[in-house]
């Protein structure tokens, strides 16, 4: 018993190596986070001797009390591979094992794709958070994420073409009738790629000629109107055009908003129903924001809402966790959004190895939510958190730590050669 503080200081030193050791050790790997241990002294106890009635205290050494996590922010690195991420705040990544379906945590952001699609770690567990469809997330239930469930994306009919053109109030008004072959019958032309319900591309051509100024109705009276046209790579009717009507303009250029003639909506700026291939596929010709100045006549813009089918190219993660994919049609379409978990008490989580945690009872559950939200930190894509050790200072721990051994090993070589000596009393 008399060697009892002795041991008690060398096994405390010993589990202070251990874990500095394990630092050290673990001071290159993805978010590994270091452990810290703390001690207490042992109450002492009386021992009474009942033939010399002489009271003993014994006891009085340390013994372990707590190891916990240290769950500091370790610095973020780059790197080349999308599917690698980095946790720059608090919270961990909810991981399942898909044999088990055990819940584990962890801050490595290192992750692969499988065969079948989805996110996993070295370990197989499945990166979790929330599922999209069609580009649309649902932050509904927790799934594991899958990229590639939206390998190819269907492709979409054009059924609104936006056409932003500036027209030359100079321009003289064509009396003769419009030819699309003839340029001589119209000032100028603005072309745009449009598509069928199949995916299958085809151009639609706008036309704009000068118009005589009409005398009816009243409101346009005197001003500018042009004559606008439309054509398809695959002709939708026998004279290879269609005539949508008229469009005008006030004295400051801007759209008059007043029906002259055809389909043109007052209320929208915009030609409805308009038949744009030889298949029955129809869009509306919105002209918002078009003009006519004392300028050569040109196209703002021109764009419209239809796309082929595309195949997945690449990925990339947002801060919000947002996974985005780029497809082969240029289009770009949300595949998932991770989710990050955070805990009342992140230092009481259960260490599990392999650099990650579970739930423990005194943890408290899981908190789940989005990457910069609710007091969760934002995600970095190409990018990994390294550890959290700091060796100058574990180096330092270390030869504190063996010189406590060193001096507790000395307490117990003393006690023995006392009690030796008391021996050869």
């Amino acid at each position: 018993m008399f060697f009892d503080q002795g041991l008690s200081g060398l096994n405390a030193a010993a589990q202070s190596l251990n874990i500095i050791g394990k630092n050290i050790a673990n001071g290159s790997t993805t978010g590994y986070k270091t452990a810290s241990i703390d001690f207490t002294n042992v109450m002492s106890n009386t021992l009474n001797t009942a033939n010399s009635g002489v009271s003993l205290q014994t006891g009085a050494g340390p013994q372990s009390s707590n190891i916990k996590q240290l769950f500091s922010q370790g610095t973020i690195t780059t790197t080349n591979n999308p599917l690698d991420f980095a946790i720059n705040g608090n919270g961990f990544f909810q991981m399942k094992d898909p044999a088990t379906g055990q819940l584990s945590y962890t801050r490595d952001g290192q992750f692969q794709m499988n065969s079948a699609g989805g996110v996993i770690n070295s370990l197989g567990q499945q990166l979790m958070g929330y599922g999209a469809t069609a580009g649309v997330v649902s932050t509904g239930a927790i799934v594991p994420i899958n990229i590639t469930a939206s390998q190819t994306m269907q492709p979409q009919v054009t059924s609104t073409v936006l056409a932003n053109v500036d027209l030359a109030s100079k321009a003289t008004a064509i009396t003769s009738t419009f030819d699309p072959t003839a340029s001589t019958t119209y000032q100028y032309t603005a072309p745009t790629t449009v598509y069928d319900k199949q995916g299958s591309s085809h151009t639609l051509q706008l036309y704009f000629a000068k118009a005589t100024t009409p005398t009816s109705p009243a409101a346009n009276a005197g001003l500018d109107t042009w004559n606008v046209y439309s054509t398809s790579s695959t002709p939708v009717t026998s004279t290879g055009f269609t005539s949508l009507g008229q469009i005008s303009f006030d004295a400051s250029g801007n759209l008059n908003g007043t029906t002259i003639a055809g389909t043109y909506s007052t209320t929208t700026n915009s030609f409805a129903s308009v038949a744009i291939d030889s298949t029955g596929d129809t869009a509306t010709i919105d002209l918002t924001g078009s003009t006519q100045q004392g300028v050569t006549s040109s196209t703002t813009s021109m764009t419209n809402n239809g796309y082929a089918s595309g195949i997945l190219n690449s990925y990339t993660a947002g801060a919000d966790g947002t996974i985005t994919g780029s497809y082969s049609n240029g289009k770009t379409q949300t595949l998932g959004q991770v989710a990050l978990a955070k805990f009342a008490s992140p230092n009481s989580l259960a260490a599990q190895g392999t650099n990650s945690w579970i739930q423990s009872a005194t943890s408290g559950a899981p908190i789940l939510g989005v990457p910069g939200a609710g007091g969760l930190g934002a995600l970095q894509s190409s990018a990994l958190e390294s550890s959290n050790e700091d060796q100058t200072a574990d180096m330092v721990a270390l030869l504190a730590a063996q010189r406590a051994y060193q001096a507790n090993a000395q307490t117990i070589k003393a006690e023995d050669q006392i009690a030796q000596t008391l021996v050869n009393l």
